[in-house]
């Protein structure tokens, strides 16, 4: 059994879930490398990737943008904000004309709170460690040895610390999206993923009935979907239109799977 295999496994345990036999194969291997926990207000998804283990907290709603340890590719270029111990964070200086409440000076102002520092500290990433925090995004890759329980209350102690924002700003570009498809928005934070890993053992953790239900909410949509998604150049496009766009190609994914 891989690293990662044995780190899902015990986060199972620490957390006293009972994953299904479908998560098996008949000699006992993990084949669905999968497993939601339930942590404070969070779900945590954890997925075991092949020299890792990536966290995902659910729902998370605040309005700060920042990495650690390794600069993100989505909002441009990336600076240094500070260092903590062994941690780097990164802000996105790119973001101060079109989020400034997310830009680099809040992430800095929000940092200055000794509390705040503390919950940061307390993490004790290690430099191979990242961290990926964007609006409704708390994403983390660690080492399968350091995927514990123990690390997974202190991310929920300080994912509690980041500053809220209320649920209509949860998403830029909700509001433009056309009408019809803003009730779409609802399913963005639990199903609209870009990795593919990470979708794949989404869907297979989840209930056939969920699957249906999101099939036929989204299907109908399809070209409505595609029509707008095609009138916004990549150049322009929100996290809502991106978010958009996974959440169709999930749905078609699985309704041509059920075909």
């Amino acid at each position: 059994m891989s690293d990662s295999a044995a780190a899902l496994l015990e986060l199972a345990r620490a957390f006293g879930v009972q994953l299904p036999p479908s998560h098996f194969a008949e000699d006992g291997r993990l084949v669905v490398m999968g497993a939601t926990f339930h942590v404070g207000p969070f779900r945590v998804f954890a997925v075991a990737r092949p020299d890792a283990i990536q966290l995902s907290f659910e729902p998370v709603a605040q309005r700060l943008i920042l990495s650690i340890n390794r600069p993100g590719i989505y909002h441009g270029p990336a600076e240094e904000i500070t260092r903590v111990d062994s941690m780097t964070v990164y802000g996105y200086p790119r973001l101060a004309t079109v989020l400034p409440e997310a830009a680099p000076p809040q992430v800095e102002a929000w940092l200055r709170a000794a509390e705040n520092r503390a919950a940061l500290a307390a993490l004790a990433l290690a430099p191979e460690d990242h961290v990926r925090v964007d609006r409704n995004v708390l994403d983390v890759t660690v080492a399968p040895h350091r995927a514990t329980r123990d690390l997974i209350d202190r991310l929920t102690v300080w994912a509690q610390r980041l500053p809220p924002v209320v649920p209509a700003d949860l998403l830029e570009g909700v509001e433009a999206l056309p009408t019809e498809l803003r009730p779409l928005a609802k399913h963005f934070a639990k199903w609209a993923e870009g990795d593919d890993l990470l979708r794949a053992a989404k869907v297979q953790a989840a209930r056939p009935a969920a699957l249906r239900k999101l099939c036929r909410e989204v299907m109908p949509l399809l070209p409505t979907i595609e029509a707008h998604l095609a009138s916004r150049p990549t150049s322009v496009q929100t996290m809502a239109d991106i978010r958009l766009g996974w959440l169709a190609d999930l749905a078609a994914e699985i309704d041509a799977q059920e075909a």
